[in-house]
């Protein structure tokens, strides 16, 4: 399914806006490649829903040890994704 992909890029002011078909774990690391040095990166599936992926330059933790989970996701078989926990910001 296809996803809408925002983001600050490094050092720049200005947000980009692209979108990706995200089927498997394949195409969500060519996203995460896409996005791993953005300062900030949100997705935004068919419905609406939205989720960070990249936070202060880092992919979440969430992202990270769940991407089977997010590939559910984006293809709209599971309505939730962890928002995170108490270190919901944290990244790797």
């Amino acid at each position: 399914m296809k996803v809408r992909i925002e983001s600050l890029l490094c050092n720049q002011p200005r947000w980009v806006k692209n979108s990706l078909d995200v089927n498997t774990l394949a195409d969500l690391d060519k996203l995460i490649k896409m996005v791993v040095v953005d300062r900030t990166a949100t997705i935004t599936r068919a419905d609406g829903k939205s989720t960070d992926i990249v936070h202060v330059g880092s992919v979440r933790d969430e992202v990270w040890n769940n991407k089977q989970l997010l590939v559910d996701w984006i293809n709209l078989e599971v309505d939730e994704f962890p928002p995170g926990g108490s270190y919901k910001g944290a990244s790797i």
